[in-house]
């Protein structure tokens, strides 16, 4: 005795469902669901807009303390002090990692310098001894398996002449 395949089975009198029945059903479905109509959301007229515009009030303006004046004012004089520093020679080289070939961006209080790799540029001193400072650690394992950091320099740049 063979085994009915899904086509030989039988319907037991029901109708094949086809993609128009699908579709009826899941139509008959949404509809039972109440869903207000798309027009609904704009409710107010172009005269009603203008009519608000009109009549909107500005925000009432607060002066700034004098506190946030000086500390602007601070910031400006530092600022300027950046742009009087003694200017250095300098050259930030290319490196192996996966930034090593992109511009690099220094920023003192606002201050922002964006510099090529490859080339000598003129920087204030103040960056000089930011990038001094910029430093990250790699941790490795010593011969007796024990983590051992050490500080590296960010950037590897130079002098010149």
């Amino acid at each position: 005795m063979t085994r009915p395949t899904k086509k030989q089975k039988p319907t037991q009198g029901k109708q094949p469902i086809v993609e128009a029945d699908v579709m009826r059903m899941i139509e008959a479905m949404m509809n039972k669901v109440e869903r207000p109509p798309l027009n609904t959301a704009v409710t107010t007229t172009t005269e009603e807009v203008t009519t608000m515009q009109q009549n909107a009030q500005p925000e009432p303006f607060e002066a700034t303390p004098p506190t946030n004046a000086a500390k602007a004012e601070k910031e400006v004089s530092q600022i300027d002090e950046l742009r009087k520093a003694k200017r250095v020679k300098i050259v930030i080289d290319e490196q192996d990692n996966h930034e090593g070939h992109k511009d690099v961006s220094l920023s003192i209080d606002g201050y922002v310098l964006v510099i090529q790799r490859g080339k000598t540029v003129e920087v204030p001193e103040p960056f000089v001894e930011l990038l001094n400072n910029l430093k990250y650690t790699i941790i490795s394992k010593n011969d007796n398996g024990e983590d051992v950091s050490r500080e590296v320099p960010r950037f590897h740049w130079r002098k010149v002449a």
